[in-house]
């Protein structure tokens, strides 16, 4: 999966003319396919010149077999998300899984869990809960980004 900010932007018709669109990020999925981000204010996302915009960028954006999703601080600040990706992101920069974190994916891989806290993790490892909270948020950056 890979991300950009302010991706390539696209014309698009509105009232008879030809607007120009810059989505605020791009999503490309390991299934490759692509998905744009707008995030906007709650209250400016219900405005109706807003809503009809949106409308005919979302025409455009599936003329090109990609989607477009909009995104208002009421779904950004959902908890426990807004905690979870404020805590995945200081670990942003980790380039590569060290041996813990090999053992935890091991580990997952052999119980096929669909889920599992870190506080039994840690137990059936024989870790600090610590170690495997920090090692966890660093190798979910690293399969993520």
């Amino acid at each position: 999966m890979s991300y950009q900010s302010q991706p390539s932007g696209f014309e698009y018709p509105f009232e008879g003319k030809k607007r120009f669109y810059t989505p605020d990020f791009l999503v490309e999925y390991v299934d490759l396919t692509k998905e744009y981000f707008e995030v906007k204010p709650s209250v400016r996302a219900v405005e109706s010149e807003f809503v009809q915009k949106f409308n005919a960028i979302k025409v455009a954006v599936k003329q090109q077999q990609t989607s477009i999703s909009l995104i208002t601080e009421r779904q950004i600040h959902i908890q426990p998300r807004l905690d979870n990706a404020k805590l995945l992101y200081r670990y942003a920069d980790i380039q590569q899984l060290n041996p813990l974190q090999c053992e935890i994916v091991s580990f997952l891989r052999r119980q096929r869990l669909n889920k599992i806290s870190a506080k039994v993790l840690a137990i059936k490892l024989n870790y600090s809960q610590g170690d495997v909270n920090s090692n966890v948020c660093c190798g979910l950056m690293n399969l993520y980004t």
